[in-house]
């Protein structure tokens, strides 16, 4: 298990990604409150502002789990096991 670990953080980086768009995905199509709800709305009302504010937004959150999690914790695991140079 220890020794997994880089791949299975890559796993979970992966999965994230894929839950991140469908819960977007959905809540354009299903939900009644949500950033996808709200870039429907802007959508349905012809308001681009919100539409492009929103973009960013989902944009911003995903970068930020992306490098500040991940990426922090996947480089953490590889200099651990030693699959990467220390420092």
């Amino acid at each position: 298990m220890p020794a997994a670990l880089p791949h299975l953080i890559s796993a979970a980086k992966i999965g994230w990604s894929f839950r991140w768009r469908s819960l977007i995905g959905a809540e354009v199509i299903f939900a009644t409150v949500g950033l996808g709800f709200l870039v429907n709305q802007g959508r349905d009302g012809l308001l681009i502002a919100q539409v492009m504010g929103m973009m960013v937004v989902i944009l911003v959150i995903g970068v930020f789990v992306d490098r500040g999690i991940f990426s922090r914790t996947q480089e953490w695991a590889n200099r651990r096991r030693g699959l990467s140079s220390p420092g």
